[in-house]
């Protein structure tokens, strides 16, 4: 495995199919900074129409931080302004990684659609310091601010 973090980007066609990838930033053992700007310009002129992004964890602990959530929630609403949609976000790890999109974080811009109705989703673990925590931060699926 690499032993920085980098950030990558990969550009899909209408259809899904892979049209390109661009290595965003590479950054330290524990982070890399990652401005919208910087993904958007390779996105646009690859004229792609969806994209996924994805970051390694050197640590193999694939658990998103907080600074991984306000990226993708930041990233997620660039990408409705540009209607260039985000499908999801990986963390990867040697032999596991993390998807917010499986884990339902990567709700679209509309009101997102909790699973089975109770208003509770997959991701709360990831989004709340403890159960019934209101001072914790909430989903991105939810649009709010972490």
């Amino acid at each position: 495995g690499l032993d920085r973090e980098q950030f990558l980007i990969c550009g899909l066609d209408a259809k899904h199919g892979l049209i390109g990838i661009n290595v965003v930033s590479t950054g330290s053992l524990n982070l890399t900074i990652v401005h919208p700007r910087e993904v958007f310009k390779p996105l646009i002129l690859m004229n792609a129409g969806a994209w996924i992004c994805a970051h390694n964890h050197p640590s193999n602990d694939i658990t998103p931080s907080l600074e991984d959530r306000a990226l993708t929630k930041r990233l997620r609403e660039a990408a409705d302004l540009f209607g260039i949609p985000l499908l999801d976000h990986l963390i990867l790890a040697e032999e596991r990684y993390y998807s917010f999109a499986d884990q339902g974080c990567l709700a679209l811009a509309q009101k997102p659609q909790h699973p089975g109705g109770s208003g509770r989703h997959q991701c709360e673990a990831y989004c709340r310091r403890s159960p019934g925590d209101q001072v914790g931060s909430q989903c991105i699926a939810d649009g709010l601010n972490l």
